[in-house]
Parts: C-alpha cells; sequence; structure tokens
C-alpha cells in the first residue's frame, strides 16, 4: 500500500488503530475510503521511461511557510 497507493497509506493506518474498538464514526470513514477508492482507481504515479507524451523527469514545487 505505501508503494502503490502513498495517499491512503496515513488513513489505512489511522483507521487500523480503532479495529479492537471500533464506533460508529470508524465504520463511516471506512466507507468513505473505500468510496475514495473508487474514484481514483484510475490515477497512477508513473516511474521510469515512458512514450512520447511523457517526460524523463519531473518537478517538485513546495511552499515553505
Amino acid at each position: 500500500m505505501t508503494l502503490t497507493r502513498p495517499d491512503i497509506a496515513f488513513a489505512f493506518g489511522y483507521l487500523a488503530r480503532y479495529i479492537s474498538n471500533p464506533a460508529i464514526r470508524h465504520g463511516q470513514a471506512v466507507k468513505e475510503l473505500i468510496r475514495y477508492l473508487r474514484t481514483t482507481i484510475q490515477q497512477k504515479l508513473r516511474f521510469g521511461l515512458g512514450g512520447e507524451n511523457y517526460h524523463n523527469h519531473f518537478i517538485i514545487y513546495t511552499n515553505a511557510d
């Protein structure tokens, strides 16, 4: 999960804390996470060389505030 879907690693780990004593809000959070996964199933990160539409580098912008 951390290598293939890093966008859900934190949420899944946070919800795993409450597996022994879940509340209703935790079940709702799991449903929201599943909905998110369904809507983002086609999104992915691609590393390595690609076709002519892909660049051989990527740029990262950050804000120090």
